[in-house]
């Protein structure tokens, strides 16, 4: 300290603080989505960030949230600042996720106003099919990059996970707090949770199932990896992280019901999918119309 100049000694400290965080980042993001909305080649409204919620009496905040302009769609959104040592992540695709899936199926939660007389608010699963292929398991691996010096333990992934998670659930709650928020969206707002990240994506398509029974490996032939801008990645979220509201029944298809009670649970219950965006992908996810493939 004595050998610099105070400002400049503060400022360095700040800038690492700052960096650490991810505050940059977060709010660089917002920035673009903003640009985007502005000039209306996104339909994603900013509606605030740093909102804070509740789940099973555990309390957080949710970086910000989205909406479009007919409300019916809401973006929940998690960013996530890699450390630059292990600023890849990989994802594969589980080939057994429950009986009868259907390729490329997305779930997500949808809250719905209830009676006028009660002003509660339910939950409905919805699933849909996207044209990109779902994964299930998330890897990080390491870069020859410096790190951040964060001492992380944890998976990264696995944190902004349980994060955007436990966020789209609290909003989930608040809304049953206030139905009268729906009212402009026709009673009813689709929830998808995001995380944003400075991560490089990498998926795999390589099928675990062909893997040697014996030795457990697989063929290295077979592990293809390709980057990607963003990828949906389905979780089975756990008990403790879900919103606290009644649910309706599942707005599937009939061809789609299983009848076993399990597979029922994995797909209904537990199962969400989150949209993976990268900084190279940020354009093309917010600019896409996400409302005309609800429809």
């Amino acid at each position: 300290m004595s050998q610099q100049n105070p400002s400049e000694h503060i400022s360095a400290s700040l800038r690492k603080v700052l960096n650490s965080h991810g505050h940059g980042f977060h709010y660089a993001v917002i920035e673009r989505a903003a640009q985007l909305s502005s000039e209306r080649r996104s339909q994603w409204i900013f509606e605030g960030s740093e909102f804070p919620i509740s789940v099973r009496g555990q309390t957080t905040h949710v970086d910000f949230i989205l909406t479009t302009r007919t409300g019916r769609t809401l973006i929940v959104a998690e960013c996530k600042r890699a450390d630059p040592a292990l600023s890849v992540w990989c994802f594969a695709r589980n080939p057994y996720t429950w009986r009868d899936p259907y390729e490329h199926e997305v779930v997500f939660e949808r809250v719905m106003r209830g009676s006028e007389s009660t002003n509660a608010v339910c939950k409905s699963i919805i699933t849909y099919s996207h044209d990109k292929s779902v994964y299930h398991l998330g890897f990080q691996l390491k870069t020859n990059q410096k790190g951040g010096g964060n001492g992380q333990r944890h998976s990264a992934i696995n944190e902004a996970v349980t994060q955007v998670l436990r966020s789209t659930s609290g909003i989930m709650n608040y809304l049953n707090g206030d139905a009268d928020l729906l009212k402009e969206s026709r009673g009813m707002a689709t929830v998808i949770p995001v995380i944003f990240t400075t991560a490089h994506l990498w998926t795999t398509d390589v099928d675990l199932g062909k893997a040697d029974l014996e030795s457990g490996n697989v063929d290295l032939e077979a592990v293809k990896a390709q980057k990607v801008d963003w990828i949906w990645f389905t979780h089975n979220r756990s008990p403790v992280l879900s919103p606290e509201l009644p649910i309706l029944k599942p707005e599937v298809s009939s061809h789609l019901r299983s009848t076993n009670r399990f597979s029922d649970a994995l797909r209904h219950e537990f199962a969400r999918s989150i949209a993976i965006v990268s900084t190279t992908g940020i354009d093309s996810f917010l600019c896409w119309d996400v409302e005309h493939w609800l429809r």
